[in-house]
């Protein structure tokens, strides 16, 4: 996250992907789902 600039951008993360990789999840207080680091396999653009 970060200052808005520009026009906005959707990224797919394929989660299900990362979780059968290894990769840990947690839950915040206010349902936020963070991950330490997303690595770029796991990154898609829509369409």
């Amino acid at each position: 996250m970060g200052a808005r600039r520009g026009r906005p951008v959707v990224l797919v993360v394929r989660s299900g992907e990362m979780h059968r990789a290894g990769h840990e999840f947690r839950v915040s207080a206010n349902g936020v789902w963070p991950a330490a680091h997303v690595p770029p396999a796991h990154i898609s653009f829509p369409g």
